[in-house]
């Protein structure tokens, strides 16, 4: 796939959330390629009015779909096991949701959007009961082994209606979340139904923190667009809370050029021996702690319910 932006695409750029052109704040906060075959390189712009950041020019969500698609190895080939860090990750957005869903029906239906190997759901299952259990991946190992595991798995949304549909660290890689929300994922909500997301907090600021995985981010989030959000999707806003404290010396460490070198060495070889890169995930896993909260935080869980 090679994607190129003509200048008029450039000159006409908004903001994908609240849609603002005159409160644009238009200086170049970073530079980065989205991927590598696009040109021109993309900056990212922060929207003055609600703080949304995003990729400019802007990617469609087809073009981004593709590179995924066309990626069908994108988890670098061998799935990585519900291990201790993904076990972690899921309890702390089960707690997030325990007051709501400790007294839902066990035949509701749960649906997760870009689940890789299931963790939540599994955890779902075991905390609340619930076994009816559906999520969306592109990546084939994933969906075999969600499918092995009494998870529905495919590469599309089955035509459903979820009383709850959870994305985690999936929203910031469409360019239009939005758009993405109201055409792709609603439809499926059931009436009481609840959207449960989490994303990078403020990742327009704290762009080297999330450095492992930046370069795949389009759009990032502040609580003032998810306000915007919930208006414009008619969801109601039910919670909303950010997590996470960066691990000073950690982040020392992925953002100094010696030690990144290193790094990278070590997950080379770990891709050439094994068929996929552990070390990298553990450090980011390492450097944020999720359970905390903190206004200030890594992540933003964000809680939505359709009446």
């Amino acid at each position: 796939m090679n994607v190129m932006i003509q200048k008029t695409e450039i000159e006409n750029y908004y903001c994908p959330i609240c849609e603002c052109k005159r409160s644009i704040n238009a200086r170049e906060i970073g530079r980065s390629a989205y991927m590598d075959n696009v040109k021109p390189f993309l900056s990212i712009k922060e929207c003055a009015k609600c703080g949304f950041g995003f990729r400019y020019p802007l990617l469609t969500n087809d073009i981004i779909l593709s590179h995924y698609y066309d990626n069908i190895n994108y988890w670098q080939g061998k799935l990585v096991e519900n291990n201790i860090y993904f076990k972690k990750r899921a309890m702390n957005r089960i707690e997030f949701i325990r007051d709501i869903f400790s007294k839902s029906r066990r035949d509701s239906k749960m649906l997760e959007v870009g689940a890789y190997n299931g963790a939540f759901l599994q955890l779902v299952r075991k905390v609340f009961g619930f076994h009816n259990l559906y999520a969306t991946e592109t990546d084939e190992a994933c969906i075999g082994y969600m499918n092995s595991r009494n998870i529905k798995c495919s590469k599309k949304i089955e035509n459903n209606k979820f009383s709850l549909i959870a994305m985690f660290h999936v929203l910031e890689h469409y360019p239009e979340p939005l758009a993405f929300l109201k055409e792709e994922v609603i439809p499926y909500l059931d009436k009481d139904g609840f959207v449960f997301i989490e994303v990078p907090y403020d990742d327009v600021r704290k762009k080297e923190i999330n450095c492992l995985r930046t370069s795949n981010h389009t759009s990032f989030f502040s609580k003032e667009s998810f306000k915007i959000i919930s208006k414009k999707t008619g969801l109601s806003l039910i919670k909303m809370e950010s997590f996470g404290k960066e691990n000073k010396v950690i982040k020392k460490i992925l953002t100094n050029q010696y030690s990144r070198f290193f790094l990278n060495a070590t997950s080379f070889l770990e891709r050439k021996i094994s068929g996929h890169d552990n070390i990298l995930p553990y450090f980011y896993f390492l450097s944020i702690n999720d359970a905390i909260k903190n206004d200030k935080g890594i992540v933003l869980r964000v809680l939505l319910k359709k009446y």
